[in-house]
């Protein structure tokens, strides 16, 4: 009787994951938030939404001296952003390099240059700019230092990137018994970043935060975005950390996420923002010409399985006709229902808005005006030995079909043919395989998929 509560308790947790999994995203150009004309110089980079919905992004040199370094916000609904402080005239200011919230409040993290380079912040109460004010060395030790990304905890401590005997990541203390409020944390995480030392012109660029996960547990993960450097000598990519607390980052260890097709190894290209949404999967940002695209990734230890992804007419891997004409996508941040989805574009210099629903009826919409490549879950799973999988085709079309481990091995391949137009349905039997967790990917040349199924004997 233990072992069947036991089972139920996986398959509801898991049936209740593939729901999440298999929600459906629209894109609509008139949802598009774009800059007023006598904003010709912003590019928007990095994003972050408040507590109220608000969508904060800040326009930087660091991604090219022909950009100012500013901050703008967009009320939901907005079609337009809104300047809130320009610091073109501001000699402290060389580039922006972070945003985050604490709720209302805005903090923009910035670097002024010199040698060595320092890093500040900005922080706006409510948003206020009237009650800006600076965080520096000076106020709160910690900012010596080059900081590139800045993610907040649900509890108010924050994590950054630094390349000082790094990269790694470094805390921030700005709860309210913080003395002085945004001071570093002194137990220094000691573990760099799995893609080698630091070399000129790689850094880590963005964080990555559960926004309900409890950081004072040790196995609570949080995920950095890293580019490669240019000579090859340091390797790009999202690593995940572990093993620390949010008030204490010594234990920290990083190991590097792969996944079967690569997706998530970076090129020196800057951007390459993530985002974690409360179920803790992870959103990253293609930002080089063979990706521009927005997917979405379930982490399970250092495999990442795509799940779903935000439509994109001008990806090279699944190009949708009606999805966004992505050009050099940013950042990605989500509403606080997380029912829409804001995606930055430097080159398109503005912001591509989703929306999606998660409701039967709206899936059944799209599958019956289907024009996509689309894979739908496995059924059943867990299983025992066998499960049917079913994958949507705009067209006839040659596909195939594999059988990984968790180490991303190939155990085997299960289909390979040519399908016709519509819905196809394959089984999959694993009769001599062990009991445990694998994923199938289902290739053809309208993309292809990853889904992870669990057999369970």
């Amino acid at each position: 009787m233990r072992k069947l509560k036991i089972l139920i308790v996986i398959v509801a947790l898991i049936s209740w994951i593939q729901a999440k999994n298999t929600e459906t995203w629209h894109y609509n150009e008139n949802e598009d938030i774009v800059f007023a004309e006598n904003d010709s110089l912003a590019q928007p980079y990095k994003c972050t939404v408040d507590s109220a919905g608000n969508l904060w992004v800040i326009s930087s040199t660091a991604t090219s001296t022909e950009s100012i370094n500013a901050l703008y916000k967009a009320s939901p609904g907005d079609s337009k952003f809104t300047l809130v402080d320009n610091y073109t005239d501001e000699n402290q200011v060389d580039k922006t390099t972070g945003i985050t919230n604490l709720e209302n409040d805005i903090l923009v993290l910035c670097q002024q240059d010199g040698n060595p380079v320092v890093s500040f912040v900005y922080y706006y109460p409510e948003g206020d700019i009237d009650q800006k004010y600076i965080i520096d060395d000076a106020a709160a030790d910690g900012y010596g230092t080059k900081i590139s990304g800045f993610e907040a905890t649900q509890d108010n401590y924050i994590f950054g990137g630094i390349i000082y005997k790094g990269p790694k990541i470094r805390g921030f203390d700005y709860t309210s018994e913080a003395d002085p409020f945004g001071h570093y944390i002194s137990d220094e995480c000691e573990s760099a970043d799995p893609g080698g030392s630091y070399i000129l012109g790689d850094a880590i660029r963005d964080i990555a935060i559960n926004p309900n996960g409890d950081y004072s547990d040790p196995n609570t993960p949080l995920y950095t975005s890293r580019n490669s450097a240019l000579s090859g000598e340091a390797t790009g990519g999202v690593t995940k950390w572990t093993g620390g607390v949010q008030d204490s980052l010594l234990g920290y260890q990083g190991e590097a996420i792969d996944d079967v097709s690569g997706f998530l190894n970076w090129t020196s290209h800057i951007p390459n923002g993530i985002t974690c949404d409360s179920h803790g999967r992870l959103w990253a940002i293609g930002t080089d010409p063979n990706r521009r695209w927005v997917k979405i990734f379930q982490i399970d230890g250092n495999w990442a399985t795509q799940v779903n992804e935000l439509p994109s007419s001008t990806s090279e891997d699944v190009s949708y006709s009606n999805g966004a004409p992505l050009s050099v996508p940013a950042d990605v941040s989500l509403s606080p229902d997380e029912n829409t989805a804001y995606v930055t574009d430097l080159a398109a210099r503005k912001c591509f808005v989703f929306s999606t629903s998660e409701t039967a009826i709206d899936i059944t919409e799209r599958i019956s005006g289907m024009e996509d490549f689309f894979l739908y879950p496995a059924f059943p799973n867990p299983f025992n030995p066998t499960t049917s999988i079913s994958f949507y085709l705009p067209n006839k079309a040659m596909v195939a079909i594999e059988l990984y481990n968790l180490q991303g091995i190939r155990i085997k391949s299960i289909e390979k043919r040519t399908f016709t137009k519509g819905k196809n349905e394959v089984n999959i039997n694993c009769t001599g395989l062990p009991t445990g967790i694998y994923f199938y990917r289902v290739s053809s040349k309208f993309g292809s998929y990853s889904e992870k199924i669990t057999l369970m004997k």
